[in-house]
């Protein structure tokens, strides 16, 4: 309530209808109290207002003409409407990944702020004050296929980053043979951009009859299933998770000290793909599955400092990506084995970007 009613008299005062709006709650009202009376439309030095939602709601509109208006009434606020961000030596804290503001921010040696994992937003942390990072900043395991990412600084510069998610998880491997002339095991899915490939599973044997079966093909990441006369099935791959580095602003007011300091945007290593199966058919004559092929690495993320007065030594910035995950192994067999999977592809680095004053 108070941002918006300090939002109508910084847009009303050019025309001097108003200085000061005090509200008092009456029951189901809002009394509005005008310290002088300026010919405000509508209303006079006493006014009960019924339909109080509505009045506000045309009041925050008014106030959206600019988008960054949430930093420019905080711009005429004290320092003690916002909270104090110190971390001590030794804990750990965790924050959503939204705006942040406070009076001031102290991390001290020792002390970790964790942004939340999944998250899918920019984390701005706004002091008014000074920044002093000697501890660390974590932020890792952001949302992966989201294309740019935007948001507005404190200064008005639009923020944005996309993490391109260009490199490949690994093959599957192909299923084993059969003995004598064998038909066609399972073939590995390729690595893509999305996911490590699954594994084709073996071919199978039965005794009676000298029976062979054809191994089946794997479907992205997901193994080929298990043929009749037991061949191996094929190992799953693995697809692409929330593995890439955050996104994350730190804005100063004042000063800026990052002595000891570390923030880790870094990309997540890939999960490795599963092993292929055991073929088990009569006589040990079915091929074992092929292994699964490795996830990709997380992207790293990106990170922007502005600071509006003096930097005194910058954090350690980690922003590189992720290794692939390791491939999976092909199934156990005497004579007819499968193939071994791929790893994936390491991701790729971000971006550190710092704005002295």
């Amino acid at each position: 309530m108070k941002d918006d009613l300090t939002s109508i008299t910084l847009l009303l005062r050019p025309y001097g209808y108003i200085l000061s709006i005090n509200s008092i709650m009456c029951g189901a009202y809002k009394m509005f109290i005008i310290q002088k009376n300026y010919n405000f439309p509508y209303m006079r030095r006493r006014t009960f207002l019924k339909n109080t939602t509505l009045a506000l709601g045309a009041i925050k509109t008014s106030s959206m003409f600019d988008p960054h208006s949430q930093y420019l009434r905080n711009e005429k606020s004290t320092m003690e409407q916002y909270p104090e961000l110190i971390i001590p030596s030794n804990t750990r804290k965790v924050l959503p990944a939204q705006t942040h503001i406070f009076s001031k921010i102290i991390i001290e040696p020792g002390a970790v702020l964790e942004i939340e994992e999944n998250s899918s937003n920019w984390c701005i942390l706004f002091s008014k004050g000074d920044v002093t990072l000697n501890g660390q900043i974590v932020f890792k395991n952001f949302a992966s296929g989201l294309g740019g990412v935007t948001a507005i600084s404190p200064s008005g510069r639009t923020l944005s980053h996309e993490h391109k998610e260009r490199n490949r998880g690994g093959a599957g491997g192909n299923g084993g043979l059969t003995q004598g002339p064998s038909p066609t095991p399972g073939k590995g899915s390729p690595g893509t951009s999305a996911y490590g490939g699954g594994g084709g599973s073996g071919c199978g044997y039965i005794k009676q009859g000298n029976q062979k079966f054809p191994g089946n093909d794997a479907n992205e990441e997901t193994g080929g299933a298990r043929p009749t006369g037991r061949g191996g099935k094929g190992g799953d791959g693995v697809r692409r998770g929330n593995t890439n580095g955050g996104l994350l602003l730190i804005y100063s007011s004042g000063n800026f000290d990052g002595s000891g300091g570390l923030v880790d945007l870094s990309g997540s290593n890939g999960n490795p793909g599963s092993g292929g199966g055991l073929g088990d058919g009569d006589y040990n004559r079915s091929g074992s599955g092929g292994g699964g092929g490795g996830e990709p690495g997380g992207e790293g993320g990106c990170f922007i400092l502005e600071v509006k007065g003096n930097s005194n030594n910058y954090p350690e910035v980690r922003v590189n990506g992720g290794l692939g995950g390791q491939p999976g192994k092909a199934g156990n067999s005497i004579s007819f084995s499968g193939q071994d999977g791929k790893a994936g592809e390491k991701g790729l680095s971000g971006k550190i970007e710092i704005i002295p004053r």
